[in-house]
């Protein structure tokens, strides 16, 4: 079987913290509701069933409603009395529970944070992999431009030589645009990548209409 990693560990825990957490809470509702129906019925009683009941004893002798009435309000104190209690450790439960889950993280921590640099490490190790062969792949693509400029310089000087033209253009334009807002004046062409387009890939928050137009190169 194979050994959970940190971030593994990590995850389970958080996955149980949450259900523990989630539980208490839902436990202190439930106790909290059941107190409120329970000070709801006791009312109802005294108010209005308990008086009816002791003009009954009182007018026709008969106390059997009274009785009754009297012996579920005892019960319902009873009710109310547990659950007050467990009120009182649910909500004392929780605070040291959530200690106790930050003191295991503590100890979690470290482990986590010496994988997370290891795979940091790794991650943007490929990504910087990705990048050489991205630029290795410009300046190889970009030898063709530079025989077809040459071509083109030797072109011109021709037209020089007659004085067709005053003056010859050596140097090889570079023909990405300058920011993705001018890519379709270069033939949807935009090769940069800057630190916010990075920034947004490692975050993930690129939108993928924002790479749209690279779907016509794919």
């Amino acid at each position: 079987m194979a050994v959970a990693t940190a971030k593994e560990k990590v995850l389970q825990f958080m996955a149980d913290y949450e259900s523990n957490v989630s539980k208490l809470n839902a436990n202190v509702e439930a106790c909290q509701n059941r107190i409120n129906d329970i000070n709801l019925e006791v009312k109802y009683i005294k108010d209005v069933e308990l008086v009816p009941a002791i003009e009954k004893r009182i007018i026709e002798g008969d106390n059997t409603e009274e009785v009754r009435l009297r012996k579920k309000l005892t019960k319902l104190d009873g009710d109310l009395v547990c659950q007050t209690e467990d009120l009182i450790v649910l909500e004392s439960l929780i605070p040291r529970y959530l200690v106790e889950a930050a003191d295991k993280v503590a100890k979690l921590q470290a482990l986590f944070q010496e994988e997370k640099r290891e795979v940091e490490s790794a991650q943007y190790g490929k990504m910087m992999k990705a990048k050489a062969d991205y630029m290795e792949t410009i300046q190889k693509e970009s030898k063709a431009l530079h025989e077809f400029n040459s071509a083109d310089v030797k072109l011109q000087e021709v037209q020089y030589a007659a004085g067709r033209v005053n003056s010859i253009w050596t140097e090889l334009e570079v023909k990405t645009a300058a920011s993705p807002d001018y890519k379709d004046k270069s033939n949807g062409v935009y090769l940069q990548l800057p630190l916010d387009d990075v920034k947004k890939l490692v975050k993930g928050t690129m939108k993928e209409t924002e790479l749209d137009y690279l779907n016509k190169f794919k």
